[in-house]
């Protein structure tokens, strides 16, 4: 009966350390095609920016096989933080798009003398101003640049 009871402890201790190891999995940006959320062949190969007063205006950087997408915003950082300004470039198919980008939601970490982190979900728009991709971008440091 005890060795029962410590075999059954013994399991329940790895199963909670695999859920432990599962809850720390890094997530990875990703861009998503909006009208069936596929993701794209697209990987988050940068995140920089600079900080200054209530706003921190970033970069961020997506590549794939012949294609780049360059995403430029500006998030105030007030609590809750938005999104002041936002403008993309896409370059796909031999040619560059550009366009806004709209916030559907942002995370802002770190006071003015901590290092930032940014993540949030936002939506492409074409020209006409409808969405055509989403873009997710996990809360990651923001490598700051002068």
């Amino acid at each position: 009966m005890i060795a029962q009871r410590r075999f059954l402890i013994g399991v329940l201790g790895i199963l909670c350390g695999l859920a432990l190891i599962g809850c720390f999995k890094k997530e990875e940006g990703r861009v998503e095609n909006i009208t069936d959320s596929s993701p794209l062949a697209l990987k988050m190969t940068a995140l920089s920016g600079m900080r200054g007063n209530d706003r921190l205006n970033a970069r961020c950087i997506f590549t794939g096989d012949a294609t780049w997408l360059l995403m430029e915003i500006s998030v105030r950082t007030e609590n809750p933080p938005s999104l002041a300004f936002g403008r993309y470039k896409w370059q796909r198919e031999g040619r560059v798009i550009e366009g806004a980008i709209r916030a559907e939601s942002i995370a802002f970490l770190g006071g003015q003398a901590d290092m930032p982190s940014l993540g949030g979900r936002f939506n492409l728009l074409a020209a006409e101003g409808q969405i055509t991709h989403r873009v997710i971008i996990p809360v990651s440091p923001v490598k700051l640049t002068k």
